[in-house]
């Protein structure tokens, strides 16, 4: 009825970091958000990935209650709605830094460009994608390589983004 792919009510000392949300639809009479609806306080919203939801109301990430949301190193992607604001929008404020918003959005490191996902992968970057150390340059932020933040829920992992497959051997 809400969010599509998750609904958060106020927790303002919350830390909503890592979590893919995607591929959901939520086509509703409701708020009928398609990916992430929030209201009440929130904390932070660190290094996630909301892409290709869709909904007749609103696509990616909405806000209500004038709510105040802090979206620091994510990607919001691929949003689709039937009107208002595809990617992000309601009756509250965004503190945005370090993020890749379709369509763009101002504020510290920002960017708007095709995130570049490996094809047939779970939302994870190409290694020449411009979300590659494109997030925060605190060393806070540091990915686990040691190198600068990327954008999004997970990061570069090499040229061979999958884990090996492992062989058990026949099977009894």
């Amino acid at each position: 009825y809400e969010g599509g792919g998750a609904v958060l009510g106020p927790n303002p000392g919350a830390i909503f970091r890592n979590n893919i949300i995607a591929y959901n639809t939520a086509n509703t009479p409701g708020i009928g958000v398609g990916g992430l609806f929030v209201f009440g306080a929130q904390g932070s919203m660190i290094n996630n990935t909301i892409a290709y939801n869709s909904s007749n109301t609103s696509g990616g990430i909405e806000i209500q209650d004038g709510a105040t949301v802090n979206l620091e190193n994510c990607i919001i992607y691929g949003n689709k709605t039937g009107s208002g604001n595809a990617q992000i929008g309601g009756n509250g404020t965004f503190n945005v830094t370090h993020t890749n918003i379709q369509g763009g959005w101002r504020g510290e490191g920002n960017i708007d460009e095709h995130p570049m996902f490996v094809e047939f992968s779970p939302l994870i970057l190409k290694e020449d994608s411009p979300c590659i150390d494109a997030g925060h340059p605190d060393s806070t932020y540091l990915d686990s390589n040691g190198t600068r933040n990327d954008v999004g829920a997970l990061p570069f992992q090499g040229i061979y983004p999958f884990p090996q497959a492992i062989n058990y051997g026949p099977l009894a």
